[in-house]
């Protein structure tokens, strides 16, 4: 029974991160009606009420936020001419409140109606605004937390009037529209922005995970102050600006990913979910009755529909990619979703480990290898779907670790796509080859306790890359809970006892057995990778620093983000620590100015692997660490960085046709490079002149992911630096 209720408990996160990624395309469950009714006076009350489709629920804003379910949260706007009178009131017949199977905590929610009341009074006409906020769950799963702004006008005095801000009771479920205004759905992260006046909802949940939409009409004319942040934030790129951005050429990202996925269909063959199924399934097609010709197009044709079936699971983010090509990288830099993907993989860690197994409805394996008997082509597809279902014990693990990847890797629904073929490849093309060469079966190892091993040793693995997301929310949420030196203590503690069980030294009965030789091997590989991690905690004399793993450059922690810190580097080394504006692209540009220099823009992130890569491994090298530290005027701009803003500083801009909610200092920097550069990931490396001329063509991390690369980079900007002085020094004597 506890199996039974871990795998359901799993199951519904399951569902809420990614199945609910899905179910924003579908009808939304909740229909609001937002109205204003006048009472005596200048007293008024502001209705929301929700109509709730049967076996959906919504859940009181009693609840406590941190319990599971986001409690439904209404905020309004400042106003001087509106004064709220007590707090908002929860007016239901179908409330139900005690244990919720599914959070295991006691709950308040309802199910088919429930109306949120606030009164207030008002000094004169005016209009009400703010935004509200709600999640939707049944029995089985949650689809992600709606965000509704809302904008009503109210008369002063008007008696008996009441203004109702649907026109239209099967209104789209994402919007409700009032006065012509524009009021946005988004789930818990900020992705696309709501045009409202200019000015910000008061609270906008940070860990959305799936981009907003917007269907109703806006107006044109940019509000004031969206005018005022492009004023402010686009800059004067000169000739080099809007097509500005170097073309990577080589694709390398993308291959990565493949192989990446490649490798790890690779890894799901050897488990016993799958390699036992290579014999039975290729002497299934090789002894049928069509002969050993058709029999090999059969097994080719079954290939190619494992990996049909891996490829149409991406899908759906390419659906998400197109709403908003942000969102795949917003989504890893949310600490929300990394610290679900924590557990996520922690999960499966477990399940690896033996203590229970993540298994799809076994209902859905029968119904699907009922339909092999169609035969022929249908046949076959429903032959390949049964494969993937009836192995997802071992497969889902590793596949949710190539998707959680390929979803942190700052790409996009490409990237995933690219993973889940040489995912489905890797699986495929066994069955395929053993078909055509039915020889090489006599070859193959048989099945055994080494699979079972196998898959332990895989636990440790995900334990490892759980700790990784783990990291990331702690790096963008600056908490300082995993900081370096935990972080490769605890890599080598896993290390270590993944070479205690292969030893056998983990359980009594093998304590004393002597392990194979190939057991031996990989213990001992297991041991040197623990003492190469904890050399990494040994100082360098010259910088005061820890020395960094460069194997491992990306996974742990930044070696300043430690307890020893960086402001123990006194040398006058060269290799000291380069000087750099964080977050303050004024005072850089002043800097710049005043000393004769060129900016390099560096729009990084906290969880950026590939930006602690660079400045890891390229920058501390003395070439171009002096090349840097002597020419340039660093500008670190964290599009990740969370620090909210102050109301006054939050606002509403229009990006290619969508709109975006600046409520945090990373919200800035990630608009900055959208509307200047035209890119979403990181990192990005742009050289703009004092005056902000772009000097070279913006170049991402596979551009200048080496020594070399940077340091041609760089040079090159230089080059263009002395190239627009004389310029400028020609126009100032034609002014003379």
């Amino acid at each position: 029974m506890e199996t039974s209720r871990i795998r359901q408990v799993f199951f519904v996160y399951f569902l809420c991160a990614f199945g609910s990624l899905f179910a924003q395309f579908g009808d939304n469950p909740v229909t609001w009606d937002v109205k204003i009714v006048q009472g005596e006076g200048n007293e008024y009350e502001i209705r929301f009420e929700a109509s709730i489709a049967e076996g959906w629920y919504i859940y009181s804003q009693d609840n406590d936020p941190n319990a599971g379910p986001i409690p439904t949260t209404i905020e309004f706007n400042e106003n001087a001419d509106i004064a709220l009178e007590g707090g908002i009131v929860e007016e239901s017949s179908h409330l139900k409140e005690g244990l919720d199977p599914i959070w295991n905590q006691v709950i308040k929610k309802y199910s088919d109606e429930v109306t949120f009341v606030q009164s207030f009074t008002v000094l004169e006409s005016t209009s009400i605004e703010g935004y509200y906020e709600y999640m939707t769950c049944n029995d089985e799963s949650c689809m992600p937390p709606e965000y509704v702004e809302f904008s009503l006008d109210v008369d002063f005095p008007d008696e008996g009037s009441e203004t109702d801000s649907t026109a239209d009771e099967n209104l789209d479920q994402d919007t409700v529209a009032v006065d012509s205004m524009s009021n946005s759905m988004a789930d818990s992260i900020p992705t696309g922005l709501d045009s409202l006046s200019g000015q910000a909802s008061d609270e906008v949940t940070e860990e959305n995970t799936a981009s907003r939409s917007s269907t109703s009409s806006v107006d044109d004319e940019e509000t004031d102050c969206a005018k005022e942040f492009r004023a402010k934030y686009e800059l004067n790129l000169g000739k080099k600006g809007q097509n500005n951005q170097k073309k990577d050429k080589s694709d390398g990202g993308i291959w990565t990913l493949f192989l990446l996925g490649f490798g790890g269909g690779l890894l799901a063959l050897l488990t016993p979910c799958v390699f036992p199924m290579i014999p039975l399934t290729v002497t299934f097609f090789t002894k049928g009755d069509g002969g050993k010709g058709s029999g090999w197009l059969q097994a080719a044709l079954y290939g190619f529909f494992i990996t049909l079936v891996y490829l149409l699971i991406s899908l759906p983010f390419h659906l998400i990619d197109g709403l908003n090509p942000n969102i795949l990288n917003e989504i890893s830099t949310s600490p929300a979703l990394n610290i679900f993907f924590f557990v996520v993989f922690v999960f499966f860690a477990i399940s690896f480990f033996g203590a229970f197994e993540i298994t799809l409805p076994p209902s859905l394996a029968n119904r699907v290898s009922n339909a092999e008997q169609f035969g022929g082509v249908i046949g076959t597809f429903f032959m390949a779907l049964t494969l993937c279902i009836v192995s997802f014990s071992c497969t889902g693990p590793i596949l949710g670790s190539a998707i959680v990847t390929a979803l942190s890797s700052q790409g996009g629904a490409v990237e995933l796509t690219m993973a889940m073929l040489g995912f489905g490849l890797a699986l495929a093309l066994p069955f395929t080859l053993f078909a055509a060469f039915p020889s090489l079966l006599n070859k193959l190892p048989r099945s055994g306790g080494w699979m079972k091993d196998f898959k332990v040793i895989l636990g440790f693995a995900e334990l490892a890359l759980a700790l990784k997301f783990l990291s990331n929310a702690d790096l963008v949420l600056q908490l300082g809970l995993l900081k370096y030196e935990l972080f490769i203590i605890a890599w080598a503690i896993i290390s270590i006892l993944a070479m205690a069980y292969l030893f056998g030294w983990l359980s009594k009965k093998t304590m004393f057995k002597k392990p194979s030789r190939i057991k031996g091997v990989f213990a001992s590989l297991f041991l040197v990778f623990a003492c190469y991690l904890m050399m990494g905690l040994s100082v360098d004399s010259s910088t005061g620093r820890y020395k960094p793993r460069t194997m491992l450059s990306g996974f742990p922690p930044p070696v300043c983000y430690s307890y020893l810190g960086c402001e123990e580097n006194k040398s006058d080394s060269e290799e000291k620590e380069i000087t750099e504006f964080k977050n303050n692209i004024v005072d850089a540009k002043a800097q710049a100015e005043m000393l004769g220099r060129p900016m390099l823009f560096d729009f990084t992130g906290h969880a950026c692997v590939n930006c602690r890569k660079v400045e890891e491994q390229i920058w501390t090298d003395q070439r171009v660490h002096k090349l840097i530290e002597e020419n340039f005027i660093l500008t670190s701009l964290y599009v990740d960085e969370r620090t909210i803003l102050s109301k006054e500083e939050q606002c509403v801009v229009t990006i290619n046709g969508q709109d975006k909610l600046i409520r945090t200092e990373g919200d800035i920097w990630a608009t900055v490079q959208a509307i200047n550069f035209r890119s979403v990931t990181q990192p990005l490396y742009v050289i703009l002149a004092p005056d902000e001329t772009q000097l070279t063509p913006a170049v991402g991390y596979s551009e200048v992911n080496t020594v070399e690369k940077y340091k041609e980079f760089l040079e090159d900007g230089l080059e263009a630096f002395e190239q627009w002085k004389e310029e400028q020094k020609e126009v100032e004597d034609g002014e003379k």
